[in-house]
């Protein structure tokens, strides 16, 4: 049975790593041709739009780094490390730094639509068909990933692909700005900017909030604590590899090794099932990986989020 939750969790990884690979490549592909789009006809959504795409790559990469971290066995116990860390200060940098100069420019266009220095947005019909192409894709996108990860009961995988979601969410409003701009509405431009900008930046927080339990590096439990809940339970000898990882309250990952009873063995899943139990009731939402001689039970194979 154990062999057989682990290899079911393992084939679960590899295809969630498969289908975050061709999300990440539709969506970098997606941006660069926002950023291409938005250069060519001076338009500030446009460009405010392709931040947020931004940040759903990078919540998208979050999850295939954990993913790939833990497939390959480079983590002992399942979270973000000092990559997805550096990623987050980059972002943050970035994001200031881009705000600072969308919103001087929305102001200078506002203030002289006519300058030569800001020259009014070109739009035609055949761009605002292609934005919408761009949009279709990016709902398919998130559609199919937000119904895979609820069929793996991946909670990560969810968060990640409702970021895609709500970046099409973005460009349906972007593209309507764009049909007004080709009608010669294009005062609808810059306010739809500013507009995009916020619900980035607001998305962004969400992402860095979401992920910050996974990258607290500091131990979160005392082992002595873990052990003595874990010991609560009938049948278990011994105790030991304790780690846990996150913030008590909102998320915790633990990892332990038991040591059952032989004539407790056949109940190793009700085990683990109990210990987790006992773990959410004392310190809230965990993420508990038990191993039992060196293996993974199916319990703990389930890669979700008991709230």
């Amino acid at each position: 049975m154990a062999t057989g939750a682990m290899t079911e969790a393992q084939s679960q990884r590899g295809s969630s790593q498969r289908l975050l690979v061709m999300a990440l490549w539709l969506l970098l592909m997606i941006l660069a041709t926002k950023v291409w789009i938005g250069w060519a006809t001076r338009s500030l959504s446009l460009f405010a739009a392709a931040l947020h795409t931004l940040v759903a790559v990078v919540s998208l990469l979050f999850s295939w780094l954990a993913i790939a971290a833990t497939k390959r066995g480079t983590r002992e116990i399942w979270g973000h490390g000092r990559i997805e860390a550096r990623l987050t200060v980059c972002l943050a940098t970035f994001l200031g730094m881009a705000t600072c100069i969308v919103v001087g420019l929305v102001g200078a266009q506002m203030q002289w639509f006519a300058s030569p220095l800001l020259p009014r947005v070109t739009i035609d019909l055949a761009l605002v068909q292609l934005v919408g192409g761009m949009t279709t894709l990016t709902l398919l996108v998130g559609m199919i990933g937000r119904y895979l990860a609820q069929l793996w009961q991946s909670p990560n995988l969810k968060f990640s692909f409702r970021q895609t979601l709500q970046d099409a969410g973005v460009m349906v409003g972007v593209g309507g700005g764009l049909l007004g701009c080709a009608w010669g509405i294009s005062w609808l431009d810059p306010w739809l900017a500013l507009l995009a900008l916020g619900i980035t930046l607001m998305d962004a927080w969400q992402v860095v909030n979401h992920q910050l339990p996974s990258m607290m590096q500091q131990v979160a439990i005392a082992p002595e604590a873990l052990a003595a809940v874990t010991h609560q339970v009938e049948g278990i000898l011994h105790c030991y590899g304790i780690q846990s990882r996150g913030m008590v309250g909102r998320l915790v990952m633990v990892e332990l090794r038991l040591i059952l009873h032989p004539e407790c063995s056949d109940l190793a899943t009700a085990i683990a099932r109990r210990v987790e139990r006992l773990i959410i009731q004392h310190y809230g939402p965990a993420k508990v990986h038990i191993y039992f001689e060196g293996l993974v039970v199916a319990q703990a194979q389930r890669d979700r989020i008991v709230s």
